[in-house]
């Protein structure tokens, strides 16, 4: 690091952390920054919530060719929009056949997602 005449008022100590600084930013190299990975969330046995790089998204359990696996069925911008409409889906999709059990669906699911995302966002937590 070169010193200029300011830098020279500085007090010792405050160059030794600049330099250190430095020194230390100099050191990382692109290897040792983690690759980005995808978001991969499971609510539930048959729904997943996950992320790439571009959009959250919910998948749904599949099977092909005898192999389990998760096929992405809708996409969204932020995760709030994503959780919602899960909630929604597994209501949805519950198979319930009376008010009683509409209520123990829209409780479950409300419990799988806070469960999943073990109360990381408040919109859930009412």
């Amino acid at each position: 690091m070169k010193t200029t005449t300011t830098d020279k008022k500085l007090k010792p100590q405050v160059l030794e952390t600049l330099e250190t600084s430095e020194i230390n930013h100099e050191m990382i190299n692109q290897d040792s920054i983690t690759k980005p990975q995808p978001v991969k969330i499971p609510v539930s046995d048959y729904y997943l919530l996950g992320a790439d790089q571009q959009c959250w998204f919910i998948a749904k359990k599949r099977t092909r060719k005898g192999k389990d696996g998760w096929e992405q069925i809708k996409w969204f911008s932020s995760v709030e929009k994503a959780g919602e409409e899960l909630f929604h889906l597994m209501v949805r999709t519950s198979g319930a056949t009376s008010e009683f059990e509409l209520l123990q669906a829209v409780t479950s699911s409300r419990h799988a997602i806070r469960k999943a995302f073990k109360k990381t966002f408040s919109l859930w937590d009412e």
